[in-house]
């Protein structure tokens, strides 16, 4: 499937209803990406459980990365304003995986301590966000099943993540691999290395499979992002088609059993 496509990946599914998981090199290190802006909002929206008025906080802002900074890109911004609320700079940081609301959120000031104080609790290595950081995929994937489960977050911040996510305007990778009536709340990351042209694409999610909801994600390495990018929604159809036919010869055995 992926022959030619890829140098390297890395694979790891798990289901939510019954634990059960399986990885394939889930320990090997990636460059993180913009995948790290997951445990950024849920540091913010963390403080905001006990200060309430840090989501509603209007500060100065502008947009200022250079178009093709990245490859995938969002749709513009449009009405762009001098002032906009921290919640208003989460939601575009995560729907549109916008860059320069991540290193506002991640440089301001009065928040600098709660989100290496997040990172920590979450067991996340202290990583800024460079180039050279990696982390290994089963870490990432962690960070769905505690919003899932609403284990550092509470529920309504926990809801109000997964909602952000579920909106990504990102609809390739995991999600073209789905129907669209499925959800999936998911980020993706992406970062090419100048000195060698080497890319690294992922993608990390929550499919919510009816009855089955599940935890995907693929981290991948190559020289071409289309055909990452098509390595992802293969094994997104791959995963999803597995998990749709046993569910549905659950069903024809629980109905021969009546």
């Amino acid at each position: 499937m992926a022959a030619g496509r890829c140098q390297e990946a890395a694979v790891y599914f798990r289901s939510l209803t019954n634990g059960i998981w399986i990885g394939i090199n889930e320990k090997k290190k990636f460059a993180p990406a913009s995948i790290l802006k997951v445990p950024t909002m849920m540091a913010y929206f963390k403080e905001a459980e006990t200060n309430p008025g840090l989501l509603t906080l209007n500060i100065p802002f502008s947009f200022s990365t250079k178009p093709g900074a990245q490859h995938i890109q969002a749709a513009p911004i449009k009405n762009l304003k001098k002032e906009y609320s921290i919640g208003e700079l989460i939601r575009i940081m995560i729907e549109k995986s916008d860059n320069d609301a991540l290193l506002f959120l991640q440089r301001y000031a009065p928040m600098s301590a709660a989100v290496t104080k997040t990172f920590s609790q979450l067991g996340l290595p202290e990583i800024n966000y460079k180039p050279g950081d990696t982390i290994g995929l089963k870490t990432c994937c962690s960070l769905f099943r505690i919003l899932y489960n609403a284990s550092y977050l509470n529920i309504e911040m926990s809801e109000k993540a997964l909602h952000y996510l579920s909106q990504s305007e990102y609809k390739k990778g995991l999600v073209s691999g789905v129907p669209p009536n499925i959800t999936v709340a998911h980020k993706f990351g992406e970062r090419t290395f100048k000195e060698t042209g080497n890319k690294e694409l992922h993608d990390i999610g929550i499919i919510y499979y009816p009855k089955n909801p599940y935890i995907l994600g693929v981290m991948t390495k190559g020289d071409n992002f289309d055909n990452l990018t098509t390595v992802i929604a293969d094994i997104s159809r791959l995963v999803y088609n597995e998990v749709d036919s046993q569910y549905q010869n659950q069903m024809a055995d629980f109905e021969l059993a009546e």
